[in-house]
């Protein structure tokens, strides 16, 4: 069963905790340095780690790309780790002393990790998916760029600069993942750790995890819908051309029917709603025959995997504890409750009155078409077989020690968002709950996106919240 997997995976967190810490192939070597508007120090650093922290022997390495910020570099002040979003993003490019990064600067050196296979850390992307054609090896050394992985890169790293000291760590949706796992590994490495939209549904299954956000899902497109009703029959007609014959889009790729139904991610970000309908209003803009280029354009410019084919090809994976994932979001949309709002095809046979609601947008969901069909994500093809492969692998290392952090007394608190369509929040807080250390704020006025909307007054909140300053009510 899931939950003996579970246990049995958790084992495994526990001996490698226990057993000796991750090491850095050399001392990290500065590579650059500038600074930003504001007086910001920034300095750029690689350093080496090996594929397999568990298995140095193996000899493959990777190089790591960070970057630190400081607005007194003739200071010591504590680190401030920041953890990205993801799969398969790189660390936030600074522009200065702004949002969360301006609140973090007043007491902190903030550290901008560019996490493995991403950004300037020996980056996953489509050329190295030609370059590595062997399906079995593209799944063998992808299966080791998850956040367990991620988190002895780090641990490695403070061991490098920091010998026996802790740092402090900020999490971001994934980067909320990392945490956790950080904590169920290294909590004696941390000082504090914060939360934002990212504590994961560590007691929950992944079939639990999908259905409670495709119920969630569905109440964003009624929210859409009721916000733009023309657009129900807008996304009916757009349907009904891309099932007859989906046209090519600029890079040469299909517009499927599926594809077009993956914009539905923007609905979970603040501004989504109105960003989606300013997509769809463009639809006709040439004439009433065709879908106009400028939608077209949009359209792709919202999901394309050549930079960062690990967000889809490990989106499951990141929850997995000793099982296989077999395309779970797939099994559950197919469930009857869900195929019901989600198939275009069905949907627009069944009921196809104007005033009812189209077929849905779905949300943060990777499915197996994205790699099986011939030309909907080009990116993707070469990736196809490891994919599978990856799906159905059921051995998964741990990534949460829930023993352990029943234990842990490092300060924590977590933004959690009322209705977070990307991180269900009943989840979190029954994980939340189970931390001692933790203390927790649930807010239905920010959505996932809010450190980037609202960072500094964010981070402010949460720093009061770890130094005991704020005191809210359980």
């Amino acid at each position: 069963t899931a939950h003996k997997a579970r246990r049995m995976a958790a084992s495994a967190v526990g001996g490698a905790a226990e057993g000796s810490a991750p090491q850095v192939a050399g001392s990290p070597r500065r590579v650059g340095g500038f600074v930003l508007p504001g007086g910001v120090q920034a300095d750029d650093f690689t350093y080496e780690v090996p594929l397999k922290h568990d298995d140095p022997s193996d000899g493959r390495t990777l190089t790591i790309f960070y970057r630190t910020l400081t607005k007194h570099p003739s200071k010591k002040l504590p680190i401030l780790c920041y953890l990205q979003g993801g799969p398969g993003f790189p660390s936030p490019r600074a522009l200065g002393a702004h949002g969360w990064i301006g609140r973090a600067l007043k007491e902190f050196t903030v550290l901008l990790m560019d996490q493995r296979g991403t950004g300037r850390s020996t980056p996953i992307t489509t050329h190295w998916a030609q370059q590595v054609p062997d399906p079995q090896q593209q799944a063998e050394y992808l299966s080791c760029f998850r956040a367990d992985s991620i988190v002895d890169d780090l641990e490695a790293l403070r061991i490098a600069l920091q010998r026996r000291e802790p740092w402090a760590l900020l999490g971001q949706s994934f980067g909320g993942f990392c945490t956790l796992t950080y904590l169920s590994k290294y909590p004696q490495s941390v000082t504090m750790a914060m939360f934002t939209g990212g504590i994961p549904p560590a007691l929950h299954p992944i079939e639990d995890v999908y259905r409670a956000t495709f119920r969630t899902v569905q109440r964003r497109n009624e929210q859409f819908f009721a916000t733009f009703p023309e657009d129900k029959a807008l996304v009916r007609r757009i349907l009904r051309i891309l099932l007859a014959s989906p046209p090519l889009l600029p890079s040469g790729a299909r517009l499927t029917a599926q594809r077009f139904q993956q914009l539905g991610i923007l609905l979970g970000g603040s501004g989504g709603m109105q960003r989606l309908h300013y997509i769809l209003e463009q639809a006709f803009s040439e004439g009433d025959d065709h879908l106009s280029l400028v939608f077209l354009c949009d359209v792709e410019a919202q999901m394309s995997f050549h930079t960062h084919p690990i967000y889809a090809i490990l989106h499951e994976a990141i929850y997995m504890e000793g099982r296989s994932s077999r395309w779970a979001a797939q099994r559950v949309r197919d469930e009857p409750a869900f195929s019901a709002a989600f198939d275009a095809s069905r949907v627009l046979a069944e009921d196809d009155a104007a005033e009812s609601l189209p077929p849905l947008f779905s949300g943060e969901m990777v499915f197996p078409f994205m790699f099986d069909d011939e030309d909907t994500f080009v990116a993707l093809k070469p990736l196809a077989r490891a994919a599978h492969i990856l799906a159905e692998k059921d051995d998964w290392p741990a990534l949460y020690s829930m023993e352990r952090l029943r234990e842990c007394n490092v300060p924590c608190a977590a933004a959690i968002f009322y209705d977070d369509m990307y991180v269900e929040r009943e989840f979190s807080v029954a994980v939340a709950s189970q931390m001692p250390g933790m203390r927790t704020f649930i807010t239905n006025e920010m959505q996932h996106s809010a450190l980037r909307d609202v960072g500094y007054s964010l981070l402010d909140k949460l720093l009061s919240l770890t130094k005991g300053e704020l005191t809210l009510p359980p």
